[in-house]
C-alpha cells in the first residue's frame, strides 16, 4: 500500500505544472503524512512490547508496587557550568527554577493509616531537602570544578536526600523517583529503591 501511495505521488508530481506552489504542497503533504505514518509504527511497537512482555515495568511503574503518591515543590538555583564549551551558553552562570516532583511507590499501603507515606511528612521532607538548594548558587555549593551540576545531577542529589529522611522518619520503603523540570519541555530523573 506504501508503494501505491508513493508510485500515485510520483505520477501526480510528473503531471503537475510547473507551478512552484504546487510542488510545496505536494512535497509538504509526503513528510506529513511520512510523519504520521512514523508515529502510529512506534505507537505499534510500544502496544506490541506491552503485549510480549506484560509484567514489565514502563515509564517507571511497576505492577509489583502499585501504589503510588506523588508531591511538588519547586527552587531557585544559580549556577554554571564553570566554562565546559559542550554547554553552549549555559557553561556561564545563569539561573534555574526547577519544578521538582516525587513519587512514592510502594507494593501495600501503611498497615493502620491506609496510606503510601504521610502526605504532609513528604511535603515537608521535601522542602526541607530542596532548602538546602533553594537561592543558592550550586557552584559554591558544590565547589569541585569538575563536578557539572546538571538536572540530571540534581535530582539524584534531591533523590538521595529524601530517601534518607523517610526511611529515617517514616519507615518508608519502596521506589522513590525525583523528576526534575527545567521547563515545560525538557526535564530529568532519579529513580531508586528505599
Amino acid at each position: 500500500q506504501n508503494c501505491n501511495i508513493r508510485t500515485g505521488l510520483a505520477e501526480r508530481e510528473r503531471d503537475r505544472d510547473d507551478d512552484d506552489n504546487s510542488f510545496t504542497i505536494k512535497q509538504m503533504s509526503m513528510t506529513t503524512f511520512t510523519s504520521i505514518m512514523r508515529g502510529k509504527f512506534a505507537t505499534f511497537l510500544m502496544v506490541l512490547a506491552l503485549l510480549l512482555k506484560p509484567n514489565q515495568a514502563i515509564f517507571g511503574s511497576s505492577r509489583e508496587l502499585p501504589y503510588a503518591l506523588g508531591v511538588r515543590d519547586s527552587f531557585m538555583i544559580g549556577h554554571s557550568f564553570r566554562g565546559n564549551p559542550d554547554f553552549g551558553p549555559a557553561a556561564n552562570m545563569h539561573g534555574a527554577t526547577y519544578t521538582c516532583d516525587v513519587e512514592f511507590r510502594t507494593a501495600k499501603l501503611h498497615e493502620k493509616n491506609n496510606w503510601v507515606i504521610d502526605i504532609g511528612k513528604a511535603l515537608s521532607i521535601l522542602s526541607d531537602v530542596l532548602g538546602e538548594y533553594n537561592f543558592k548558587n550550586l557552584d559554591e555549593v558544590f565547589p569541585d570544578e569538575t563536578v557539572m551540576t546538571t538536572t540530571e545531577f540534581m535530582a539524584k542529589k534531591v533523590h538521595d536526600g529524601v530517601a534518607k529522611r523517610v526511611k529515617e522518619e517514616c519507615g518508608f520503603s519502596g521506589i522513590i523517583t525525583v523528576k526534575l523540570w527545567e521547563s515545560h519541555m525538557a526535564w530529568a530523573s532519579y529513580e531508586g529503591k528505599v
